[in-house]
């Protein structure tokens, strides 16, 4: 990312918002958090950078499982990047590929009272806690 400001030249502020909205994503989604069990500790504490992270998601095969993963994450996402708006995923099953859970994340931004989409391809390879984004196009 430092390489690329200096090879790039300055973005303007609305690249930086896009940008760092993209980073912080992704510091959320690569990141796990202590486990401990939610029930005996304080709602501050579950909404607080001490909680920052995805739980892995170990043996998600079924709709309903998929169903609770995209709840969570999307709540997470509210929390920690307030700044992306109408949070959608959708998730995307390959058989072939049992140990990657793949899905499109997509919302938006308000930069100067417009609206910026963002959409990023996301893949978690279970099997070795591996995580990628790749921006898909925003406007």
């Amino acid at each position: 990312m430092l390489l690329h400001r200096f090879t790039s030249g300055f973005e303007t502020k609305k690249e930086q918002l896009r940008l760092s909205i993209i980073e912080n994503i992704t510091a959320i989604l690569s990141s796990q958090p202590p486990s401990w069990n939610e029930e005996l500790i304080s709602p501050l504490l579950i909404q607080s950078i001490a909680n920052l992270g995805f739980v892995n998601p170990h043996r998600v095969s079924s709709k309903q499982k998929i169903s609770e993963l995209s709840i969570s994450l999307t709540k997470l996402i509210n929390i920690f990047e307030p700044r992306l708006k109408n949070i959608k995923i959708d998730f995307y099953f390959n058989k072939k590929e049992s140990n990657r859970l793949e899905f499109m994340l997509e919302g938006y931004y308000i930069y100067e009272r417009e609206l910026f989409d963002i959409a990023l391809n996301s893949m978690i390879n279970i099997a070795n806690d591996s995580f990628y984004i790749k921006e898909s196009y925003f406007a």
